[in-house]
């Protein structure tokens, strides 16, 4: 009779087991949300760059800038409506707005952020180091909307610029990257560093290659790690063909 309830009680715990109901809780989905090509509009939120807006749309800066006649240095405002496509209009800018009809004032328009200070980039980026210290687990994969590397380590590894450049984005305003340093090398190239615990440079920073950027952290993740990206012309490419060989 005992023989026959531990039989029983075997059977339901394995249909339990099977079933999932004895699993824990799936982790959380990494949110790197894919470039979303649909879109032809994008308005301007409080603490947008042109570079920030470029690396979320995929859309080089230079032509956000061309098609919404923005001139250097890219002062936009909260609320104006960038193209994302050629041959449309430049939309009215917040320059223009003025307060609803029962007003009388006009309303102030806000900058999205401060404008960045001019910096002088080479042309090309003649060579590029490893951004951190640590065990490659993710490597690109454009299939599975992959768009970089991500690199195993503590919160005590250091971030490091991959090349020389000028800080172009800093903080966590770009959904599924947490804290993030956006760094443009060329005209042509950008790199971009997530999942960072504490920033430690700010936007408009000129720094080196292997110049710290930030600590290894978890934000907008699970896991301490970082998440390493290159694009070129605003497309994402695979960090792999342009990182040095690593030894062992």
């Amino acid at each position: 009779m005992v023989s026959e309830k531990i039989k029983w009680l075997g059977g339901v715990c394995l249909i339990w087991l099977l079933s999932g109901c004895g699993s824990h809780p799936g982790a959380p989905v990494i949110d790197l949300s894919p470039l979303d090509r649909r879109n032809t509009q994008y308005t301007v939120e409080e603490g947008d760059t042109l570079h920030a807006i470029s690396f979320r749309t995929g859309v080089p800066y230079q032509n956000l800038a061309n098609w919404n006649a923005i001139p250097p240095p890219y002062r936009i405002y909260v609320g104006d409506v960038l193209n994302l496509r050629a041959g449309a209009a430049p939309q009215n800018r917040a320059l223009a707005k003025t307060a609803p009809a029962s007003s009388t004032r006009s309303v102030k328009p806000v900058l999205a952020s401060k404008p960045l200070p001019e910096a002088r980039l080479p042309a090309n980026v003649s060579s590029w180091r490893w951004p951190a210290k640590g065990k490659l687990t993710e490597t690109f994969s454009r299939d599975k909307a992959q768009y970089g590397i991500e690199i195993k380590g503590n919160r005590s590894s250091a971030v490091v610029s991959a090349a020389p450049g000028q800080v172009v984005y800093a903080g966590s305003g770009i959904k599924g990257y947490g804290e993030l340093v956006i760094v443009k090398h060329s005209a042509r190239y950008i790199s971009a560093y997530a999942y960072n615990d504490r920033i430690l440079v700010k936007e408009g920073d000129q720094v080196k290659a292997g110049q710290q950027l930030a600590n290894m952290g978890s934000t907008g993740t699970r896991g301490v790690k970082l998440h390493f990206e290159i694009r070129k012309d605003g497309e994402p490419v695979n960090p792999l063909r342009y990182l040095p060989l690593q030894s062992g």
